[in-house]
């Protein structure tokens, strides 16, 4: 496979907003073709780490820390035998 051609900065913008338009502008954003052309828009413009991605949420470590830490964010007093969970 031939390697990538060389691209002024005016045509690489070009052909970036091309691609950009073409997948936002997808009847059918799951579908074969947009996938090829998001995965050329990958090579051409390598996505930050994290960028488009579904963040975890940080869950805690039992139900009972859950319940300790919505009441201390609510403002309540943590009784001891919350403290204790």
């Amino acid at each position: 496979m031939p390697d990538a051609p060389d691209l002024t900065d005016a045509e690489r913008a070009a052909v970036l907003a091309l691609l950009k338009r073409a997948i936002a502008e997808s009847r059918y954003p799951l579908s074969p073709e947009v996938r090829a052309l998001r995965r050329a828009l990958d090579k051409l413009e390598p996505r930050r780490h994290g960028r488009n991605r579904i963040r975890r949420l940080n869950r805690p470590a039992s139900p009972a820390s859950f319940i300790v830490s919505c009441a201390a964010l609510a403002g309540g007093g943590v009784s001891s035998a919350e403290e204790t969970l």
